[in-house]
C-alpha cells in the first residue's frame, strides 16, 4: 500500500498543478478554492465489536468511555465551474475518531486504546440550481480513504507496567452524495452542506507488525473500518479568477 506520506506529496503536488494551469487555458470560467471542516457519524461495526470482544475477556471490570463517536473532519477541494451551471474538481479530507476502554485504581491501571484516521483523496461533480443570490447544489464525490488503525494497550499494577502497540491499514473505496446551499458574502461565498458517505469495496485491516497481519472477530472474518455516516459542513469558498463574486 502506498504511503501516507506519498500520498499527501502526490495529492499536493496534483493540486499545485491544477491551480498554475487551469487559470491559463480557462480564463472566463470560476476556479474555486473550497475548505469545508465539517462533523460525521462513524459505523465502524467491526471496530466495535472488537471492543466488546476485549471488555469481555478482561479478567477485571473495566469501562468504555469511548466508542468511535461523531467527530470533527476537514475537507479542501478545487473546484471547475462552467457558466454557473455545473462544477468538477478535485477533493482531500481529513477525518478521525476512537475509542477507549479502561480501569484505574491505587493499585494499578489499564487502557485500550483504539484510533483511527484516513486521508481521502477523491473527485467531486455538482449540478446547480441559482435562485436568486443563493446557489443549492447536489453533489457527488468519489474517492479512496486510506485509513490508518492504532491498538494500544497499556498495563500498570503498581511500578510495574507494560505496553504493546500495533498499526493497521487499509484502503476504501467511499462515495458521498450531498445537498449544499450557499451565499456571496463579499469576495467570498459562505455554505452549509448535508450528506451520506457510504463505504464500499472494504479491504481488511492489514497489520503493518509481522506478528500480528489482521484482526479476527467472533465469525472468524477479518475486520474493516468503516466510515459509513452522515457527513455535514460548513464551507468557505474564494474564487481564484477574479477578484468578485458576482
Amino acid at each position: 500500500m502506498m504511503h501516507y506520506t506519498g500520498m499527501r506529496n502526490i495529492y499536493f503536488a496534483g493540486l499545485s498543478l491544477i491551480i498554475l494551469s487551469l487559470p491559463a487555458v480557462l480564463p472566463a470560467q470560476e476556479l474555486n478554492l473550497v475548505v469545508e471542516p465539517g462533523m460525521g457519524t462513524y459505523r465502524m461495526t467491526d471496530l466495535r465489536e472488537l471492543n466488546r470482544l476485549t471488555l469481555n475477556s478482561l479478567l477485571f471490570k473495566a469501562e468504555q468511555t469511548d466508542d468511535f463517536p461523531s467527530y470533527w473532519n476537514y475537507k479542501s477541494s478545487l473546484l471547475f465551474s462552467m457558466k454557473r451551471l455545473v462544477s468538477f474538481g478535485v477533493t482531500f479530507s481529513h477525518e478521525s475518531t476512537g475509542a477507549r476502554i479502561s480501569r484505574a485504581d491505587y493499585s494499578g491501571e489499564y487502557r485500550f486504546d483504539t484510533r483511527i484516521r484516513a486521508f481521502s483523496p477523491g473527485a467531486v461533480a455538482e449540478v446547480w440550481f441559482p435562485v436568486n443570490k443563493f446557489i443549492i447544489a447536489l453533489s457527488n464525490e468519489a474517492g479512496f480513504e486510506y485509513s490508518k488503525l492504532r491498538l494500544t494497550e497499556y498495563f500498570r499494577v503498581e511500578s510495574e507496567s507494560e505496553q504493546a502497540a500495533y498499526t493497521f491499514t487499509s484502503k476504501n473505496f467511499y462515495y458521498e452524495p450531498a445537498i449544499k446551499l450557499s451565499y456571496p458574502v463579499w469576495l467570498f461565498r459562505l455554505g452549509i452542506s448535508a450528506g451520506y458517505l457510504f463505504d464500499l469495496n472494504r479491504d481488511a485491516l492489514s497489520g503493518t507488525d509481522v506478528n500480528v497481519k489482521s484482526i479476527i472477530l467472533s465469525n472468524g472474518d477479518k475486520a474493516v473500518s468503516d466510515w459509513s455516516g452522515v457527513r455535514i459542513g460548513a464551507s468557505l469558498s474564494y474564487n481564484i479568477l477574479r477578484t468578485k463574486i458576482e
